[in-house]
Order: C-alpha cells, then structure tokens, then sequence
C-alpha cells in the first residue's frame, strides 16, 4: 500500500467557484508525484450555495480522486486551502479529540 495526500485550492470569482484539487505520493526517492489532478466550476447562479457552505464540493472531490486510482493507494492527508470568501465556500471541517 502507497500512502497519498490530497492539496486543495480555490478560486472564488464573481461568476463562479473554481476547486481544484491534486492528489499526490512520494517516490522512494522521496520525490512528490501527482497521481491524479482535477477541478471543478461551480458557476454561483446555479449551484446550490449550501453545496458550497458546507463542504460537500471537497468531499465529493475526495470521492471522485479514491474511484480514480488504483486500489494499492490510501488517503493519508488532506489539505485545504484557506477559502478566499468562507460566506461562499467553507471546507470539511473534524475535530481533532485530545
């Protein structure tokens, strides 16, 4: 098994949301290799904003980048990225117990 970690980015802009996302391993050699890149438009007068606000565009994301590659790979680490408007898009948010 290959660990994985997955980098998000956002770009809100008047007309739209932009995510996108970038899943990553390291190589023996302890190079970053991306393994899967995607993103996605949300254009503001049509998607929904709760899909937004609440963090549901990142975890479907998450989703989409597991079904996409091979089965020998594990989510370790997600990152998001600061939103540029949290009132617009927010991310998945667990947590930590102590």
């Amino acid at each position: 098994m290959q660990n994985f970690r997955i980098n998000f980015t956002n770009k809100v802009r008047t007309d739209r949301v932009v995510i996108g996302y970038t899943a990553t391993t390291r190589t023996q050699d302890g190079r970053q290799r991306i393994i899967y890149h995607g993103e996605q438009d949300y254009y503001r007068d049509v998607v929904p904003l709760i899909f937004l606000e609440s963090g549901a565009a990142a975890v479907e994301a998450i989703g989409q980048v597991i079904k996409g590659i091979d089965t020998d790979y594990v989510l370790s680490e997600v990152i998001f990225a600061v939103p540029q408007n949290t009132a617009i898009l927010t991310v998945p948010f667990t947590p930590r117990l102590i």
